[in-house]
């Protein structure tokens, strides 16, 4: 199921431009949930805690696209990769990785993908 409201807010729900059309689509995917899941989900649970991607395991094997629970290991991992960035070249990056931050680095990465 979360994976499910993942891909239709990426699909719909970055789209959209103001408040009324955020809560509008929350609503109707709450109404969907518990109509074709047959489940009932905390909205602000649901929609405030969902992170896909597959950064949890950069430079080792095949990359899993996978529920991401722990916020601070995809902070260390990003930290990592943004340390080994800076200590290859001349140009350093100081990067502050906030919550909207790191929605936007797995946006970027299911995009690049």
């Amino acid at each position: 199921m979360r994976l499910w409201v993942n891909e239709c807010c990426r699909v719909f729900h970055d789209r959209l431009i103001n408040t009324d059309d955020t809560n509008w689509f929350k609503d109707l995917t709450m109404d969907l949930i518990s109509k074709n899941f047959k489940q009932s989900a905390d909205k602000d649970e649901l929609f405030g805690n969902l992170r896909f991607g597959d950064l949890l395991k950069l430079g080792g094997g095949a990359p899993l696209y996978e529920y991401i629970v722990d916020k601070a290991k995809l902070l260390k991992n990003l930290h990592g990769s943004l340390d080994e960035y800076n200590s290859s070249g001349t140009n350093k990056m100081n990067l502050v990785l906030f919550d909207d931050a790191l929605e936007h680095i797995l946006r970027i990465g299911r995009v690049l993908k």
